[in-house]
């Protein structure tokens, strides 16, 4: 049904979002949006919602290096979170370098474009989105054994990372020692997982993580009289003005709002529903992605709380509590009360960059 209006319109596309599991309904205006919502509405009932906005988590300084083990204490793993510097980041992003290359070709791209040493980028396991996984140990016995299980782990966690089980981007996690048990019945994927998704989760809550939010693009064309009320619009919901010209009895302004902005109610109305009113429906304006920018700080707290919540209320498996390393601590080694003081005097010492400063507040209270 849903198809059917949309090859009748070829500027409107309809798909699944496989992060935030809803259909998506897409379009160059917001009335074009509605029109063909309401042509739905009339053949057969669906349900439509508020767009849920998907945010992305990203480190932002490179970790302490973890150790975790296995429930029995049979299997150790050290690490460290640190960001993707940007032309890396870009590269993945592009395509241009894909988890099915050649390692040999994505090396000599990673080294000759981003910097990296040959040797590392040839021991890439695995490219999860945008976050990449590397192999840096030397010499360890039987790691294979275990390869398969840390890269799954892996996947998994960078779809539902730590602050609020969010997407992560521009992770990466370097392996640099493991001690894997000789006996293979004490390598089964239970055992592993829960050492690998303990270092990860620790790693990344040290790395100075924050939340980032999708900004869309804005274009307008309004009458001139209306150019005013339409600017202040914008910046009340936190976007800003690009740029604005006169054409004839025209104003074209082109501006930048975060997703959440666009799209969420506010006082039952959106910001599209106040655009029309500001002009009497005399304004033309479609969003596009540009890119991907992060959440100020005031907000970043009361924003985990918000999405934990939801997902909590929409039956997910998740805590409201943000989680902290501590909360990890029974998966450290040497023993947590060793090794956890000294992850939070590294966040002391970074206490000024830190975003989520919550993080360190919680494990000072114990938590």
């Amino acid at each position: 049904m849903v198809k059917k209006w949309v090859l009748a319109d070829p500027t409107a596309s309809f798909r699944r979002d496989d992060v935030s599991k809803e259909y998506i309904l897409s379009g160059i205006d917001p009335l074009q949006i509605e029109i063909i919502t309401e042509r739905i509405q009339d053949e057969i009932s669906i349900k439509i919602g508020v767009p849920i906005t998907v945010y992305h988590e990203v480190p932002l300084m490179r970790s302490p290096e973890i150790n975790t083990k296995c429930t029995e204490g049979h299997n150790k793993l050290k690490g460290y979170v640190e960001p993707l510097d940007p032309e890396s980041l870009k590269l993945v992003q592009e395509k241009k370098i894909f988890e099915m290359q050649e390692p040999k070709v994505r090396a000599e791209i990673l080294r000759k474009e981003a910097g990296w040493d040959k040797k590392e980028a040839r021991r890439i396991w695995a490219i999860e989105g945008n976050n990449i996984l590397v192999n840096g140990s030397v010499g360890v016995q039987r790691l294979d054994r275990i390869k398969s299980y840390l890269i799954s782990a892996f996947r998994d966690f960078c779809m539902n990372c730590s602050l609020a089980k969010e997407p992560a981007m521009g992770i990466k996690f370097v392996v640099t020692d493991a001690t894997i048990h000789e006996d293979p019945t004490h390598t089964r994927s239970g055992q592993i997982f829960v050492m690998a998704n303990s270092a990860y989760n620790i790693a990344f809550l040290s790395s100075n993580p924050a939340l980032f939010e999708p900004i869309l693009r804005l274009d307008i064309k309004t009458p001139i009289d209306t150019m005013g009320s339409l600017m202040t619009i914008i910046t009340q919901h936190r976007g800003k003005v690009i740029n604005s010209v006169q054409v004839g009895g025209s104003a074209e302004i082109q501006g930048e709002i975060p997703a959440s902005e666009a799209v969420n109610l506010k006082g039952g109305q959106t910001i599209a529903d106040e655009f029309r009113a500001a002009t009497q429906g005399k304004a033309i304006f479609g969003y596009q992605f540009s890119r991907f920018e992060m959440l100020p700080k005031s907000l970043q707290y009361e924003m985990i709380e918000a999405i934990r919540k939801r997902k909590k209320e929409e039956g997910k498996e998740i805590n409201v509590e943000m989680p902290t390393p501590a909360t990890f601590k029974n998966r450290m080694y040497p023993e947590w009360q060793s090794r956890l003081p000294e992850i939070k005097n590294y966040l002391k010492d970074n206490y000024n960059k830190l975003v989520v400063k919550e993080i360190l507040d919680k494990m000072d209270a114990g938590k």
